[in-house]
């Protein structure tokens, strides 16, 4: 049997801002150093393979998570966050100030939101 244990990357200072990230490239905070070694220890011991995105935060957090196991990640471009159009960049509030119809329809440079899930759904079945 096979088992796919999926993690986002660790804490960046966008996040803590809330900021819609997307192919922005932020590194990790402390905080999410921090997260990447807790995950790394609560983890089963036994892993085949570790994937990530070639974006900065999920390397880091996928470095830290195979430390002392042998091997290294390997980035797939697959798993790349996609360009969030005019959110890049900015907070939570001020997507929802500038653009209240988000997620009702088609906004510059995005699309549709509730087909992303769907394209990243695809994306795992290939792995």
């Amino acid at each position: 049997m096979t088992t796919l244990l999926v993690v986002r990357h660790g804490q960046t200072q966008f996040n803590v801002e809330h900021r819609y990230l997307g192919a922005l490239d932020p590194e990790l905070n402390a905080n999410g150093v921090a997260q990447a070694k807790a995950l790394r220890a609560a983890s089963p011991a036994q892993l085949n393979a570790v994937l990530c995105s070639p974006l900065r935060r999920a390397q880091q957090t996928a470095e830290i998570f195979c430390e002392g196991r042998g091997f290294t990640p390997q980035v797939r471009a697959a798993f790349r966050e996609r360009h969030v159009g005019v959110f890049e960049g900015l907070t939570q509030t001020e997507a929802q100030t500038l653009y209240p119809d988000f997620g009702r329809k088609t906004l510059p440079g995005y699309g549709m939101v509730h087909l992303l899930a769907e394209r990243r759904s695809q994306r795992l079945l290939n792995v």
